[in-house]
């Protein structure tokens, strides 16, 4: 699989994030900045595409009830979006700025 992909962990990648703060702050907004762990990169020379899946890794051992798991879930969900979002405003040059934001 890593022959045509990429890992890339976005912890160690924490200056992607910096326009996004930057943006928030100037508009007043509190924004989460957590991020998913991983971005997996997929590279198709024969297309010249760049494909990104974002991974986000949790391990529990048991979880309370339902309600628990379904927050877990939506922590997740949040995580990815945000990364999503942010790696489009840094790389996608077919992306639109979200509501509120200005591209740089």
């Amino acid at each position: 699989m890593l022959h045509t992909q990429v890992v890339a962990p976005l912890d160690a990648h924490p200056q992607l994030y910096e326009e996004a703060r930057r943006q928030a702050k100037e508009l007043g907004e509190v924004m989460s900045f957590r991020r998913t762990d991983l971005a997996l990169f997929h590279l198709d020379e024969h297309a010249r595409k760049i494909t990104c899946n974002l991974v986000e890794v949790k391990c529990y051992t048991a979880l309370q009830d339902i309600g628990a798991y379904q927050q877990l879930k939506a922590k997740a969900a949040q995580q990815i979006q945000r990364s999503q979002e942010v790696l489009a405003a840094a790389f996608d040059p077919n992306h639109s700025a979200p509501t509120g934001w200005t591209e740089a």
